[in-house]
């Protein structure tokens, strides 16, 4: 988190929210609770920061708790 907290501080809040960050290195998305050494990040290696939406989780929060949502999605052939 010291790295998402330092983009932030560094890019600004409005740019980076460090909430919104995911940070990707070697194809995978690294969790908040890891540090870079444990995801063997080195310094000529480099990180990928894309920012996430909000609407993002919300639908992933409808697809984990609401069943009907997810029929309805298929039935209605969008594409999630």
């Amino acid at each position: 988190m010291g790295v998402k907290k330092n983009i932030e501080d560094v890019q600004g809040k409005d740019n980076y929210p460090c909430g919104q960050q995911l940070l990707i290195h070697n194809g995978k998305v690294l969790k908040d609770e890891t540090t870079l050494v444990d995801n063997k990040v080195t310094e000529d290696g480099f990180l990928v920061v894309m920012l996430s939406k909000v609407i993002f989780f919300f639908v992933l929060l409808l697809f984990s708790f609401c069943p009907a949502f997810n029929l309805l999605i298929l039935c209605c052939g969008f594409n999630v």
